[in-house]
């Protein structure tokens, strides 16, 4: 499965951010620039992509557990979709600090899970009471917005797919410091260090990580409904962007204007204050002079 690009540049997976917002790191990836946003090289994105796809599939033959972690809250549903159709664990809610670092606690937490999802299936718990069971309903909900993609995860993860460095920042900590290896999607203001693959993309709109994230994991499936609402929504995103840009830039001039403005008012303050205290030293100055003066026309007087 190869992803053109064409496909790529319809669903703006070349679009960065602002010139502004951008990391150094990121220089080799980026292509371009184009009223004021940063673009990156889809070339170079296509073949991390199918470095990325090739990686993953090997990590599935050799049974090593991949956890897909995206936390966005516009991408979280279909994200969990995709990783649900490639067999993969996921984390869509919140990261659970300590599931790479602190292994053992979030298994205990995992296991909990299973055995209340279990005992409230079966007839472990018929004898509680009506609140007491409400409470176990309670814990699981709140279980399961946390652990509920890491259900049959028996030991720490092997491997992450990120869709956002940035947002993602302590499960990447977590990795880095573990040296678990991650393969994840970066955008022009991420720092991609340590990250085994990064694949230079939008981590932003919708339609780039539905394409980066399915191809990836082997399983993209998209119609074409969906392909044409997404495109629409890559030219609104590019509006956006490009609104962004230039409302940054009127801002920048007049923060400059007022800036100049100031200094201009704060010069006529000074050259003001310098005239009002040479005027003040001239009038002081006057008597001593009239009197010097006189002093000497005395003197003058004296001799004749």
């Amino acid at each position: 499965m190869t992803v053109s690009l064409q496909e790529l540049f319809d669903a703006g997976c070349h679009l960065g951010h602002p010139r502004e917002k951008w990391h150094p790191r990121m220089k080799p990836w980026i292509y371009g620039e184009q009223e004021g946003i940063r673009l990156l090289d889809l070339e170079k994105t296509a073949v991390q992509l199918e470095k990325a796809r090739v990686r993953i599939q090997e990590l599935k033959a050799n049974k090593k557990n991949i956890v897909v972690v995206a936390t966005k809250k516009q991408a979280a549903e279909m994200v969990r979709d995709l990783a649900t159709q490639a067999e993969l664990f996921y984390v869509v809610n919140r990261w659970p600090g300590g599931l790479i670092t602190n292994w053992e606690q979030v298994r205990r937490s995992v296991r909990r899970m299973s055995e209340i999802e279990t005992g409230l299936a079966g007839d472990k718990y018929k004898d509680l009471t009506k609140y007491e069971r409400m409470l176990l309903e309670k814990e699981l909900a709140r279980l399961e917005r946390l652990f509920g993609g890491l259900k049959n995860l028996r030991s720490k993860p092997d491997a992450l797919f990120v869709v956002d460095v940035q947002k993602e920042k302590n499960a990447v900590a977590e990795a880095i410091k573990e040296k678990v290896e991650i393969i994840a999607m970066v955008d022009t203001n991420v720092d991609p260090s340590g990250i085994a693959i990064p694949i230079p993309t939008n981590d932003d709109a919708m339609s780039a990580i539905r394409l980066i994230v399915s191809e990836a994991l082997g399983v993209r499936t998209v119609s074409k409904t969906v392909a044409k609402t997404e495109k629409s929504e890559v030219k609104e995103e590019k509006v956006k962007k490009v609104k962004a840009v230039k409302e940054d830039r009127v801002e920048k001039e007049e923060k400059t204007e007022k800036k100049e403005k100031k200094v201009a008012a704060t010069a006529k303050k000074e050259e003001t204050a310098k005239k009002a205290v040479a005027k003040t030293t001239k009038k002081k100055a006057a008597p001593a002079k009239k009197a010097k003066k006189a002093t000497k026309a005395s003197k003058e007087e004296k001799k004749d």
